[in-house]
């Protein structure tokens, strides 16, 4: 599956500038394909097979729940040969349009999973959902500059602190586990948050404690009414502020020429949608979303890249 490779998104006032001056825009082909594919759904999931004569071709009303996958790919050097490190998260999101406008939204945004490929000898880095979990709603301004396919939409970047408090989101992340600043986010008893490492079989090799900073920005095209796809301009800032063990410690990450991407689907039903509000409350859950993210994924024919070692990390 072709990818949109790797500039990165241009934010601002400038480009703000130029979309609300009238600017035209040429529909542009999606990362994924353009509506949800009848009769896929993994077996262990409960999003069933979707009648679907097809999405709408506008976004008629952005409002609702959304959900935003970013991979975000990256180079560990350091630990041996450098190894692709991707990065793959998973949002449940809530578009609320400005009552000034129908082009300015607030997205109400909760990171609900992070899931990261394997590193050197195959080892895991594990997120416990506890992470997430414990982590609070935020709102971030972002733009759509039209409704129909080809569309262009901005979000503004995207800040998730894991075990650590207040920072501004240009302070250097605190590097000592006694610093006021680290909370014991996901209260284990140590400092930050505890990531454990694995085997690709699940046995436990050590534990990283970490203080973090997510952050992701958008710039995509509309495809159709349940779908935006574009590029992200995303990173993790890490702080590693103990290990169990020196076999941990070692490697750093650094961004590499890949490039990153996002994905915002709709999941609330609406336009034909699929609808994963369980409990019917009017509000998809973490819980809810992770229930139903493989049954989500195959819908929409959302690919997760395989890492690619030799032709991004190595010269």
């Amino acid at each position: 599956m072709a990818l949109l490779r790797a500039t990165a998104p241009a934010f601002g006032a400038a480009l703000l500038a130029s979309a609300f001056a009238g600017c035209s825009v040429e529909r542009a082909d999606g990362l994924f394909p353009a509506q949800l594919a009848p009769d896929v759904a993994p077996p262990d999931a409960t999003v069933g097979p979707v009648e679907d004569a097809g999405p709408p071709p506008r976004i008629g009303d952005p409002s609702g729940q959304w959900m935003l996958f970013v991979e975000d790919r990256n180079c560990l050097i350091g630990a041996g040969d450098p190894v692709e490190s991707i990065i793959w998260t998973w949002y449940a999101i809530e578009l609320i349009p400005s009552g000034e406008g129908r082009a300015a939204l607030t997205l109400r945004s909760r990171v609900c999973r992070q899931e990261l490929s394997p590193l050197a000898f195959g080892f895991l880095t594990v997120v416990p959902d506890v992470v997430p979990d414990t982590s609070p709603a935020v709102d971030t301004g972002g733009f759509l500059v039209g409704d129909e396919a080809g569309a262009l939409f901005l979000a503004d970047t995207i800040y998730d602190y894991w075990g650590v408090e207040g920072l501004s989101d240009t302070d250097d992340l605190p590097v000592v586990a006694d610093d006021p600043r680290i909370v014991d986010q996901d209260e284990d008893g140590n400092p930050g948050i505890t990531l454990p490492v694995t085997t690709a079989n699940g046995a436990p090799i050590c534990q990283v404690f970490v203080a973090q900073r997510v952050r992701v920005a958008l710039e995509g095209r509309v495809v159709n009414g349940r779908t935006i796809v574009g590029d992200a301009a995303s990173g993790t800032d890490k702080a590693i502020l103990a290990t169990s063990t020196e076999l941990c410690a070692s490697g750093d990450v650094v961004p590499n020429m890949a490039g990153n991407r996002f994905a915002l689907v709709r999941i609330d039903g609406r336009d034909g949608a699929p609808d994963i509000d369980a409990d019917d409350d009017g509000e998809i859950s973490c819980a809810e979303l992770r229930d139903e993210l493989p049954g989500l994924m195959a819908a929409y024919a959302v690919e997760m890249s395989p890492p690619d070692s030799d032709t991004w990390c190595r010269d």
